[in-house]
């Protein structure tokens, strides 16, 4: 099963089309990502925005959990109300 799951991944990779970039990087010198990345240091700002991503998934992980006790709690109170009308 793993095997015609990595065939199909691969198939499916071999139909996209190469990079539009690479042509342009190999004419690019490359002592110019040395002085650009001491001006903005592209690792660090990748790590703080994975960071950042982490934290907004969290986020909204717990606003979707609160969502849900929110509602469960209301029902529990609709129940209660409900059966103390009938008694």
């Amino acid at each position: 099963m793993v095997n015609i799951l990595k065939i199909v991944i691969l198939k499916i990779i071999g139909m996209l089309p190469d990079s539009p970039i690479s042509s342009y990087l190999d004419n690019v010198n490359a002592d110019f990502f040395d002085y650009l990345n001491w001006f903005l240091p592209i690792d660090v700002c990748g790590m703080i925005f994975g960071v950042w991503l982490i934290c907004i998934g969290i986020f909204y992980i717990y606003l979707i959990i609160k969502q849900i006790t929110k509602l469960i709690i209301e029902g529990i109170a609709k129940a209660a109300s409900i059966a103390t009308f009938f008694v």
